[in-house]
């Protein structure tokens, strides 16, 4: 993306979600990166998100079963969880409540599934992204879509779920890895193959057909999404008392 206005999705081992803005965003609970074209990106940041999935593949089934697999299991359960939800904190917040931040399921009962909990897992990294990005959105408006690269581009179920919370288009690039396409993009246009950064990812960059919020979870995840930012601030205080020492 090089546009101002765009919104970058890119989940690997944390999720960061970049809007291009002309100018950095000052605000506390945000970050800002300078862009080519003379630009800066606003950005929030979910540290554990693709960590998250494989911590919760290794403590639940040992590594024994493919994130495919998992994420077919997950995809068989309804929209919420049935009201499990994940705090995806496992290694503190870079920004929000800060380093304390601990991790955790909030919801857990004797009818809930390995399913379940994986649901939960990918439902709570957005969820938190959604509580991130708040800021942002609040200074430059919501995205009107999202362009996905990375890792979690590769999962359909995970796509989907971030449509639904946000609740606009997801478009995968077709290549995950597009990193190495933006490097090819800068060198090109150094090399005066293409006239700046812009043109030179209109012309290499491919995109998957978007993913579009459905309807029927629409209004659950923003019932959910409000939940979870309650159920975060409330745990600032079991946070602190969890991070005192005991005798």
């Amino acid at each position: 993306m090089t546009e101002p206005g765009q919104t970058s999705d890119v989940t690997g081992t944390s999720f960061l979600l970049t809007r291009i803005c002309e100018t950095p965003l000052i605000h506390p609970g945000a970050m800002n990166v300078a862009l080519p074209l003379r630009h800066w990106g606003a950005f929030a940041v979910v540290d554990a998100a693709g960590d998250a999935i494989r911590w919760a593949a290794q403590v639940l089934n040992r590594g024994s079963r493919s994130f495919a697999a998992l994420s077919a299991e997950a995809a068989d359960i309804p929209a919420g969880a049935d009201g499990l939800i994940f705090l995806p904190y496992l290694t503190g917040e870079r920004l929000g409540q800060g380093a304390a931040t601990k991790a955790g399921f909030v919801g857990l009962t004797a009818s809930h599934q390995p399913g379940h909990l994986h649901r939960a897992v990918m439902e709570g990294v957005v969820l938190a992204m959604a509580t991130a990005f708040d800021p942002i959105a609040g200074q430059l408006g919501p995205p009107d879509s999202i362009i996905a690269a990375a890792g979690g581009a590769r999962s359909p179920l995970w796509l989907q779920i971030k449509a639904d919370v946000f609740g606009v288009p997801v478009i995968p690039t077709a290549e995950a890895e597009c990193g190495l396409i933006g490097a090819a993009a800068l060198a090109s246009a150094m090399l005066g193959r293409h006239a700046d950064a812009h043109e030179a990812a209109r012309a290499l960059v491919r995109y998957r057909p978007p993913v579009m919020p459905l309807p029927a979870n629409r209004g659950r995840y923003a019932a959910l999404t409000a939940r979870f930012a309650e159920i975060r601030k409330a745990m600032a205080t079991i946070d602190t008392l969890l991070s005192e020492p005991l005798p």
